[in-house]
């Protein structure tokens, strides 16, 4: 009897084995593999295209913290890190309880339109912005101009250095909303009706069954959805490269923008000579990898509380 037990057992695991073999694999080698060859190539020398390495040990990390512009972009990646997440969460968690709990008819018809900047490429959802901000005939000085705001008309919002990591900000509140609005959809349907229905029996008000019933039936949801929405801001370079480049005078730039400049060629001197700095830019990403990892691990400890079970 035994003997037939551990057959099948050892058939199950042969099968879910074999099953996640092929997602293992390529996990290895496209995520995994390159991830830890990254730290290998942070401490060297290397223009990423010649077979030349130099080993330099930490110098470049060295290097890295001596280095104003790698804090400017750290200091702009903390205030989208404080900006985006909230902002992107608090109105996907205020859109998903109101079309759940009103029962719109069109609700299929909102899922799909905030979700809708999802499936755009960045590139264009950067040339779209570029044209909402333009100075003399986008969409917003158009609006500045008909309320007769002089002092606004025709202003460079992704021009001018103040403005314009603000202004980059709601491009990516925008096209991140309807992501964890219909995950948190599909969370607060999951919660059984008759538990709103007792509520409304005991008169509680829909803004108590939001707060006693709603949020702490779908925390697990809140939690994973905005700790991936953190660590999403680190990647979030994309737009930027899009739209300004980490311009102007590097008031955009993030962690990521700023790690593509050194793999992408770089004018060294007065030679004319083009160089990537292969192995300095793998210390950026090294850098960016712990940072994310060290506000992750205080988001998981600060947010977490016991499940409530229905």
């Amino acid at each position: 009897m035994s003997r037939l037990r551990n057959n099948v057992k050892l058939r199950k695991n042969m099968v879910i084995t074999l099953y996640l073999a092929p997602s293992l694999v390529l996990f290895f080698l496209f995520i995994l593999y390159p991830n830890v060859l990254s730290f290998y190539y942070a401490l060297l020398k290397w223009d990423g295209l010649s077979p030349i390495k130099e080993f330099i040990g930490l110098k470049n990390f060295i290097d890295l913290f001596k280095d104003k512009y790698f804090y400017n972009a750290l200091w702009n990646n903390l205030i989208y890190l404080v900006t985006i997440p909230i902002l992107t969460f608090g109105l996907a968690t205020f859109f998903a309880i109101v079309l759940t709990q009103r029962k719109y008819k069109e609700s299929g018809f909102y899922k799909v339109l905030f979700y809708f900047p999802n499936v755009m490429a960045i590139s264009l959802i950067g040339l779209l912005w570029i044209f909402i901000y333009s100075p003399r005939n986008g969409i917003l000085n158009s609006f500045i101009s008909f309320l007769s705001i002089s002092q606004l008309e025709n202003f460079p919002w992704l021009g001018n250095t103040d403005t314009a990591l603000l202004a980059l900000i709601l491009p990516q509140v925008w096209a991140g909303v309807g992501f964890y609005m219909v995950l948190m959809m599909a969370a607060i349907n999951g919660i059984p009706v008759t538990l709103y229905e007792a509520a409304d029996i005991d008169g509680a008000g829909k803004w108590v069954q939001t707060f006693k019933i709603t949020i702490p039936l779908v925390w697990d949801m809140i939690q994973v959805s905005f700790i991936f929405a953190i660590i999403n801001v680190f990647g979030s370079f994309q737009l930027i490269m899009a739209t300004t480049g980490g311009g102007p005078l590097g008031s955009t730039e993030l962690l990521g923008s700023y790690m593509i400049s050194y793999i992408m060629p770089r004018l060294i001197g007065s030679t004319g000579q083009f160089v990537p700095a292969f192995g300095y830019a793998s210390a950026i990403g090294v850098v960016t990898f712990f940072i994310s990892l060290l506000v992750t691990f205080i988001l998981t400890k600060a947010m977490k509380r016991e499940s409530v079970q229905y």
